[in-house]
């Protein structure tokens, strides 16, 4: 990789850097012999270096070990690292080695990293070939962003002169407590990373007598027994708000967009699109992983000093991408996306790759492949403009290409093609990544996931359970298990306080379960809104109490100089007011401060609590439901102060409901201002839950025998119950609504979604609900018929006529405190939420 004028990083001309070119010249120049002699006290060198041996640790360091160091032949560096899979901690030699080529290079480490070259610069790696590979296969940006990437290195772009201050200050601050907290696991994980040639480790010393080097944070993620190393160049101590880091600073204007997250979707789709085509053959699933996809790119070499940083008494150069920094995501997605499309090409393509990768493939655990699977065990998946299946005009089968999120690699096809489509997945990896060849480097297929996966029609990746016969995508049981123990050991289910911390992370392993689990955001809307309160007050009791928070307030407003945060006038103001701002705004969320658990909290948790214990629940849905997908009727709906009312033409439904006269006594009509006032937000979300139950109630009197999955579509002139289809925090009333909505859809084939119109455009549900104002303030029993000559397309409507124990239900729960059991709805279910009469 050679130099650029856009891979440039320099710390100003210092103290530590002048005595390193004199040290080196004094110990290189002078007789040894003179300069070890403890007794010349006259030797004048030898007093100058006694001099700046007393200034620091690493000044003595530097000295002290140079000579030995400096004697070292560091050309074994060049050489192939083999047997590097049985080392277990770093050799010290070898740091000696690449400490005395720092010191050749003059401690330059681009010079050195080229020096060694080998599998520091990715050298096996041909350009030329992967672009005669992918070309005319690939988006021509992906092509030329890989193709730059193997040439130059990552990042695209990055020159910086940083001063001395901002070097030195960096290297005080050290790391974060994580990696003390887990300094085994921190030993193992930098072995690991040196052994597959993702660091070069030298003498600490190095990173503060190098113009070249700097320490950027690092901290240890701890996950389910798995240890992360994370490069944090974001985060900015409060002890120094002037301070520059990397991220902030890094260009983002040639940053690729990365796509990965609609991967779970997209994969949902490619199922449905399988099944729908092939509705009586098994669909095999498997997740096998990349090997290190972040650290495959490799740094450019005159940057592997500004990723640098220092742990554990050493310096470790980042020669391989880090975890962390703005472009490591970016920088692996062409490359992601190129697997991805070249796997499809050798799918279709005329190699017996099965055969080539026999081997790999031998080592999979096959689910037994019955040819004779019951017809039964397969659901079906109904075909619409968004689901159309997997054949071409002449019938021929399209197999859609593996989809891959992150370094997780998620593959589907029928039972039949399944070897083929993992043979060509490893052929696409192979040829973009390189070819295996364990001597010398890992296998960039993950070994030790892929032997023994099972390849079937059930699997476990991205934290969730696919399930191609039943056509549902779920939640492990374990992970259920472990949110239920977080919610126990938390005690929030006992105490009267909670803090914004320990609800925060409670909501976002909730979050993870929604993925999944649509209808669980409805259970936890009070938690949603008791955060939002508490943040609120945090940043009043801050700015009441906080000094700091009120200066870096004001820094953020510009009413008052950064020089109150004690920065010097040369330091660059915006640095410190990105500071300020990023301070301010993650004060509230870190604060420790106790907010009551209300009553509707406290109940919100039992519940949450209990849903999770109950062994009852399916944590699954049908992908149909969460998928973009034609709806299978619309629904329409309207309320006013007095009735509700709505239709669907498809389903063959009208109805309408007049309010009991205690919720019209709570209206704006008669309360004007007051808690206890039932919006009218609140009104138009019945009228959604009962457009449900009628939907509800009429496919399972006619089931669409060609969708197993039919989605409702309602549409309403009123945005906030819209939105309340997926998640309520604003009203108390429509939050304990929003339970029972949450119970209907729970294991129902009906999914639903909902859509904002215009007034003016929802002419015939509005018409409906004003139909007590048409007929007489007292009379409660209405004929179509009128509404049905004005609007002929009502013409072969049934009436619905919810039950009234639905209707109690919602009475009560909209009036009172009062929410009703799982088992309550499910009984009403049962025995049927209404009935539809001509």
């Amino acid at each position: 990789m050679k130099p650029t004028k856009r891979h440039d990083y320099q710390v100003e001309p210092s103290i530590e850097t002048a005595a390193f070119v004199l040290v080196k010249y004094i110990i290189s120049n002078t007789d040894n012999r003179i300069i070890s002699c403890k007794d010349n006290e006259n030797n004048e060198w030898q007093n100058v270096l006694r001099t700046l041996s007393c200034l620091s640790k690493d000044f003595h360091s530097l000295i002290s070990n140079f000579e030995r160091i400096l004697a070292i032949d560091f050309s074994p560096l060049r050489l192939p690292r083999l047997n590097y899979e049985d080392q277990t901690k770093i050799d010290p030699h070898h740091v000696d080695m690449a400490t005395s080529l720092m010191i050749a290079a003059d401690l330059n480490p681009g010079i050195a990293v080229r020096y060694i070259s080998g599998e520091y610069t990715g050298q096996n790696r041909d350009p030329g070939r992967l672009r005669d590979y992918v070309h005319g296969h690939v988006d021509a940006i992906n092509e030329e962003d890989a193709i730059r990437l193997l040439t130059e290195g990552a990042p695209y772009k990055f020159v910086w002169e940083e001063s001395r201050k901002n070097k030195l200050t960096q290297m005080e601050i050290g790391n974060q407590s994580s990696v003390d907290a887990n300094k085994e696991a921190v030993k193992k994980t930098i072995n690991k990373e040196h052994r597959y040639s993702h660091l070069l480790t030298v003498h600490n010393w190095v990173l503060r007598f190098s113009p070249y080097c700097r320490h950027n944070m690092q901290g240890m993620n701890m996950k389910k027994g798995k240890a992360r190393l994370v490069w944090d160049a974001t985060t900015i101590p409060p002890g120094a708000p002037w301070l520059t880091v990397i991220n902030r600073i890094a260009p983002r204007e040639h940053i690729r967009e990365v796509t990965y997250g609609k991967i779970p979707i997209q994969f949902m789709e490619d199922i449905l699109n399988l099944r729908a085509s092939y509705p009586n053959e098994e669909i095999y699933t498997l997740g096998p992983d990349i090997k290190a996809c972040f650290r495959f790119l490799r740094v450019h070499p005159d940057l592997v000093g500004a990723l640098g940083f220092s742990i554990q008494g050493l310096y470790h150069l980042a020669t391989a991408m880090v975890f962390g920094h703005l472009e490591s995501a970016s920088s692996w997605e062409p490359f992601r996306r190129i697997i991805e499309r070249m796997a499809l090409v050798e799918f279709n393509g005329n190699q017996d790759l099965e055969s080539k990768h026999k081997y790999y493939l031998d080592m999979l655990n096959w689910d037994e492949f019955n040819t004779d699977t019951p017809t039964g065990l397969l659901q079906r998946s109904a075909m619409c403009s968004q689901i159309r299946g997997v054949l071409d005009e002449q019938g021929r089968f399209i197999q859609r290409m593996p989809r891959i999120f992150v370094d997780d690699a998620l593959v589907a096809s029928l039972c039949r093609h399944m070897k083929r489509l993992l043979a060509s997945l490893i052929e696409a990896i192979f040829n973009v990544m390189g070819k295996p060849d364990t001597r010398v480097r890992q296998n960039h297929l993950a070994m030790d996931k892929w032997i023994g996966q099972l390849v079937s029609w059930r699997n476990i990746f991205l934290g969730l359970t696919w399930d191609t016969r039943a056509l549902t995508v779920g939640i492990p049981r374990e992970y259920i298990d472990e949110v239920s123990t977080l919610i126990k050991k938390s005690g929030l289910l006992h105490r009267k306080t909670f803090t914004v911390p320990e609800v925060s992370r409670i909501i976002g392993k909730i979050g993870h379960i929604g993925q999944a689990v649509k209808w669980i955001y409805h259970l936890i809307s009070h938690l949603y809104a008791s955060v939002s309160y508490a943040l609120t007050k945090n940043r009043k009791l801050l700015a009441s109490n906080s000094r700091e928070f009120n200066d870096l307030l004001q820094v953020v407003q510009g009413k008052k100089s950064y020089e109150v945060l004690g920065v010097d006038k040369d330091e660059v103001e915006l640095n410190v007011v990105s500071y300020a701002r990023s301070r301010v705004a993650r004060m509230p969320h870190h604060s420790k401060n106790e907010f009551p658990i209300v009553k509707t909290m406290k109940r919100e948790m039992n519940i949450l609590a209990e849903l999770l214990q109950d062994n009852s629940i399916n944590w699954c849905s049908p992908m149909a439901h969460i998928v973009e997908r034609d709806p299978i009727a619309n629904s329409f709906g309207d309320a006013c102060l007095d009735q509700m009312g709505g239709f669907s033409v498809k389903l063959r439904f009208i109805w309408d409901v007049v309010f009991p006269n205690e919720i019209v006594q709570r209206t704006v009509r008669y309360v004007k201002s007051d808690p206890d006032q039932i919006g009218i937000n609140v009104l138009e979300f019945i009228a959604i839950i009962i457009n449900y139950a009628a939907a509800l109630t009429a496919i399972t009197e006619e089931f669409p025998e060609e969708d197993p999955f039919p989605i409702l579509l309602n549409w309403a002139d009123n945005k906030s119950a819209v939105k309340w289809i997926r998640i309520c925090i604003e009203s108390i009333a429509g939050r304990r609504l929003a339970v029972i909505f949450c119970f209907l859809i729970m294991d129902s084939p009906l999914g639903i979604n909902a859509k904002w119109i215009a007034g003016d455009e929802n002419e015939i549900a509005d018409a409906i609900s004003r139909l007590k104002s048409q007929a007489g303030t007292h009379n409660f029993s209405f004929d179509y018929s009128f509404l049905k000559q004005k609007y002929p397309i009502l013409r072969n409507c049934r009436r619905f006529q919810p039950s009234p124990e639905l209707l109690s239900m919602l009475w009560t729960t909209t009036l009172t405190e009062s929410i009703p059991t799982l088992d309550k709805v499910r009984q009403l279910k049962q025995r049927g939420l209404g009935k539809l009469v001509m």
